[in-house]
């Protein structure tokens, strides 16, 4: 059995007559939204930590795994490292960006059908344009312009293969091999993974029973496929004890967790609503243009025979996918430090977050169809918010223009002969650099950093 059946007897209903204007108007703003999202890469110190490992060779990419794995006390750290150093390498190449924020922009397609098919009506199209329109560009630990592969190769595993019939056992038991190596790769994927399980099997019981649900074999293997991982985390965790305070659960300050599960929740959500940056002419014309195909993708679909019920659960579901997700981040020191006394409450999970939030935002809208009046106020609300979107997204990404200079910079340098020192290419140490985390043969100070990645891209000089 399937739970999320593709077959034309699905009986998805109703089908929208303007299903495809919203996936093409989607599209569209996935384009504009490539042209933000492409300037900024290595947004984070660990990028760079990454990068500099991989210089190094694939022997230290493997000593590297296994420090993080035993020093962490994440299994998943064998898995993370490489995916990792590979998304910072990659970083280096325009054809790998691109190619890398099509995939994500994908999951999000991926992510909007999966949550239509759970709900049986074909909004897909419009919902993933909210996300697509709401989609928020973040800076500082961000995805994809940081930790580009962490998560969305687990992630895009993980929703991919939840869309099959998968009704033979065999088919079962394949599908088992790719998600518990998707769910070992980190914390988050395990949080992620049993996030879409657990609202898949609540819809179930609300349709069938408890009874029928536990009397189809795709449960015991899907809680299989959860438990194990798990397992492995956990007797992992138990042998090697980490000494890292980013994954080690804190509930010294009930308040401060508080604050922090709500900002990494919904914060960065509400960032356009700062407008702080650049902001011009251009940026606001453009800003126009991109809330009037956002407002094509929705203004004419009709979704006044989807009952108040479906939009009720994509926002009661959505506000606690996002809550959940964030829940265990939240509960550590290091980013309630973060968050209390620095005012960086934005984190990798907060991207995570979004995916509810932002089903959310589009439930809220289906439950405002049912009236004119309360049609045209959701109508307003969005088109006041997405064009702000644009000019928040515009903003960050001249910010981000203004480090991808400094990776150019160092690109053409490391063309010229004679020593290149850190000040030569970053004056003004803007790229993210940890001080001092690790054993120096990984990372020995901005000057060796750019030795090494000079030394790496000068061969290119020539061709």
């Amino acid at each position: 059995m399937s739970l999320l059946p593709l077959s034309p007897s699905s009986r998805l209903i109703p089908h929208l007559t303007n299903e495809r204007r919203s996936w093409l108007a989607g599209g569209i703003l996935a384009i504009v939204q490539m042209t933000y999202f492409l300037p900024g890469y290595r947004l984070s110190a660990d990028d760079q930590l990454f990068l500099g490992v991989g210089l190094l060779g694939w022997e230290s990419v493997i000593d590297f795994s296994w420090l993080i794995a035993t020093g962490q006390g994440r299994i998943g750290g064998l898995l993370l490292v490489p995916l990792n150093v590979a998304g910072a390498y990659l970083q280096d190449f325009l054809l790998s960006r691109i190619i890398i924020l099509l995939i994500d922009f994908g999951f999000l397609a991926l992510f909007a059908i999966w949550v239509a098919k759970l709900a049986r009506f074909n909004f897909a199209g419009a919902l993933f344009s909210v996300l697509m329109g709401c989609y928020v560009l973040g800076f500082f630990h961000l995805p994809p312009n940081a930790f580009p592969l962490q998560n969305l190769v687990p992630f895009v595993i993980l929703i991919a293969v939840r869309f099959p019939p998968w009704t033979n056992i065999s088919w079962l038991i394949l599908r088992m091999i790719p998600t518990m190596a998707a769910m070992l790769v980190s914390e988050y994927a395990l949080i992620f993974a049993t996030a879409i399980l657990i609202a898949e099997y609540l819809t179930l019981i609300y349709r069938k029973s408890f009874t029928f649900v536990a009397s189809t074999p795709a449960v015991w293997f899907d809680l299989i496929s959860t438990a194990l991982p798990f397992a492995a985390y956990l007797i992992w965790r138990s042998h090697w004890p980490s000494g890292y305070e980013g994954n080690q659960l804190s509930f010294i300050e009930p308040s401060a967790f508080l604050y922090t599960w709500v900002l990494h929740s919904f914060a960065l959500s509400g960032m356009p609503l700062l407008l702080r940056g650049i902001i011009n002419l251009p940026f606001v014309l453009e800003a126009i243009i991109y809330g009037l195909i956002f407002m094509a993708a929705i203004v004419r679909s009709d979704f006044k025979n989807i009952p108040p019920r479906v939009g009720q659960s994509l926002v009661l579901g959505g506000l606690l996918f996002a809550l959940y997700v964030t829940l265990p981040v939240s509960l550590t020191q290091r980013q309630q430090d973060w968050c209390v006394h620095s005012h960086s409450c934005l984190f990798l999970d907060s991207r995570v977050a979004y995916y509810g939030v932002g089903t959310s935002i589009f439930g809220c809208f289906l439950l405002l169809q049912h009236r004119r009046i309360t049609r045209l106020f959701a109508i307003c609300v969005l088109a006041g918010f997405v064009p702000m979107v644009s000019l928040w997204n515009q903003s960050e990404s001249s910010r981000m223009n203004e480090l991808a200079v400094i990776w150019s910079r160092a690109a053409k340098l490391s063309c010229v002969s004679g020593p290149i020192t850190g000040d030569m290419i970053d004056p003004n140490k803007q790229i993210f650099m940890h001080k001092r985390l690790y054993p120096e043969v990984y990372y020995t100070g901005r000057d060796v950093f750019w030795e090494r990645y000079t030394a790496n891209i000068r061969p290119s000089c020539s061709k």
